[in-house]
């Protein structure tokens, strides 16, 4: 699969695309804004990426127009792991 050549390098998506994301369910809407909002604010150590800086993350919620509920937090939360285990994956492939 691949972009296409309208939004290649870009995070639009378009109908012309073999690769399309699945659409996010109404009860899933403010985890995954927020959690694309956050998407620069990963902290690092020594070891590499550590988590999110949930410092920022009511702002980050007001600035994209997100609710931060328990419910959401706890998504946001569980998105960020899941990333994680895909970070470490990827740096293991890498070696």
């Amino acid at each position: 699969m691949s972009y296409c050549q309208t939004c290649r390098g870009t995070r639009e998506e378009c109908a012309e695309c073999e690769w399309q994301p699945p659409p996010v369910w109404p009860g899933n809407v403010d985890a995954w804004t927020l959690f694309e909002g956050m998407w620069t604010q990963w902290r690092g150590g020594g070891l590499g990426v550590i988590g999110l800086d949930y410092n920022v993350l009511p702002l980050v919620a007001e600035m994209v127009g997100a609710t931060v509920t328990p419910e959401v937090f706890a998504k946001v939360t569980l998105l960020e792991r899941k990333e994680l285990t895909r970070m470490a994956a990827r740096r293991t492939e890498r070696g």
